[in-house]
């Protein structure tokens, strides 16, 4: 159990990360859109990138 947070943990500073730095931010969204998300968690099969995946979804849907 401790394990799960603390990969929680860090997948919520990777995403502090990638927002407070724009051209990041802007290049992982361009990755993503040119290569597909699906195809994307099925090469890492990561629980932490479908977190962080959700959150930058939330972020095109804000802009």
């Amino acid at each position: 159990m401790c394990l799960f947070f603390v990969s929680c943990n860090k997948a919520f500073l990777e995403q502090k990360i990638i927002e407070s730095n724009p051209t990041l931010k802007a290049r992982v969204i361009s990755a993503l859109k040119a290569g597909g998300t699906e195809a994307f968690k099925e090469l890492i099969d990561n629980p932490l990138i479908n977190i962080l995946l959700a959150s930058i979804d939330g972020w095109q849907e804000a802009e």
